[in-house]
């Protein structure tokens, strides 16, 4: 009685490490768009975040603070003691950027603008950008002047935050 030995080919065996090599593929592609989307959810929460110390602020202080940019706003939140540490873009190069605006009857700091630049698109993922201020209430008087956020993008006028798909705007 004779005994033949199965094994696998050279052919079966290249087979299988082809069909492995294109799982790792895709498994890997769709690995590398979730950084990004992670970093864009960080940046929704830290502007949240952020939103919510300048409600405690406006509650101390009965106006938003008047700083120039995001920069000086956490300085400000810091010698308050109302942050105990700086909120930073999780991205690099990239910053926030922040005005305070006044409205119709209202002085300077009834109102205020946080900007983020985002890797993707609202559209891309448009309930994690839901609350959004796209655009910006039109009785609403900002001077932004001219602030860099990074990624190339110079933010320097409120109707960017309706025409920018990558730039969101959130404010009170």
């Amino acid at each position: 009685m004779s005994t033949k030995k199965q094994g696998f080919t050279l052919i079966e065996m290249a087979m299988v490490l082809v069909i492995i090599g294109i799982l790792v593929g895709l498994v890997l592609r769709n690995l590398g768009g979730q950084t990004s989307t992670a970093r864009d959810t960080r940046r929704v929460a830290d502007l949240g975040n952020v939103s919510n110390a300048l409600s405690l602020y406006i509650t101390k202080f009965a106006r938003y603070p008047t700083t120039s940019n995001y920069n000086t706003l956490m300085q400000e939140l810091k010698e308050k003691g109302i942050l105990s540490s700086e909120i930073k873009d999780p991205g690099p190069g990239k910053t926030y950027g922040y005005v305070a605006c006044s409205s119709t009857g209202a002085g300077e700091g009834a109102h205020f603008i946080l900007a983020a630049v985002l890797e993707n698109s609202t559209s891309q993922a448009p309930n994690l950008y839901s609350n959004a201020l796209n655009p910006v209430p039109g009785d609403w008087y900002c001077n932004i002047g001219s602030q860099m956020l990074g990624g190339g993008v110079t933010w320097s006028a409120t109707s960017q935050c309706a025409t920018n798909a990558n730039l969101l705007c959130m404010g009170n």
